[in-house]
């Protein structure tokens, strides 16, 4: 890839959006110059990024609402394909990587539309809708999750899935370094849950269950 810089498409909810975040910080870090190509929400979401590009690609989630809402999105990720083509056209970047979710789809397109080497990452278990479109065509698959989860997997996907675990940001990872405070027989115990996407709504029902049950 040389000094050609790396796309990171990207948008939408922060399930997909944070590991963008994350991976375009640590390549700052090693002096490369990653561009995000996010959409509107998300670039009023996350604001600036030292190092960082940024350029907003019209997207729409095709699946949502009546038939006026979705062929509205539909027409909004054909004009964001073409912006996308414009600007990888411009930049020829070495690498396109999409994180999933809709906003991701016209750039990856425009990326493959390009000849462009592409690669997914995947933060959930399952394979997202917007992933599995393109898995037949990325060169390479970063999984977040190994063993049964990849199995479940259409084999195109399978085939080119490397395990990496998923992307985390500077100021989430430096929790890790905090001193652990054990609870004292009688005192308090503080858990920290989180989860996100389609996983948080099972969370909120199996959690409370679950410390419900302990004695």
């Amino acid at each position: 890839m040389n000094g050609r810089p790396i796309v990171l498409a990207a948008g939408g909810t922060g399930g997909h959006l944070f590991p963008a975040e994350a991976l375009a910080r640590a390549l700052v870090a090693r002096g490369r110059s990653p561009v995000l190509f996010v959409d509107r929400r998300a670039r009023d979401y996350l604001g600036a990024i030292d190092g960082v590009g940024m350029l907003t690609v019209a997207a729409g989630n095709p699946s949502a609402g009546g038939w006026a809402g979705r062929a509205g999105a539909t027409f909004r990720l054909a004009a964001g394909t073409f912006e996308a083509r414009s600007a990888l056209a411009r930049l020829t970047p070495g690498l396109v990587v999409g994180f999933g979710g809709y906003p991701s789809m016209p750039t990856v397109s425009a990326a493959l539309s390009l000849r462009l080497p592409v690669l997914l990452h995947e933060q959930n278990a399952v394979l997202g809708r917007a992933n599995r479109v393109f898995a037949g065509r990325a060169a390479v698959l970063a999984a977040s999750f190994g063993g049964a989860a990849l199995e479940s997997w259409p084999r195109a996907a399978r085939q080119r899935a490397v395990v990496t675990g998923n992307p985390v940001r500077p100021t989430i990872a430096a929790h890790a370094r905090a001193p652990y405070a054990a609870p004292e027989e009688d005192g308090e115990i503080h858990l920290l849950v989180f989860g996100g996407s389609q996983g948080a709504r099972i969370l909120s029902e199996a959690v409370p269950s679950a410390l419900s049950a302990l004695p």
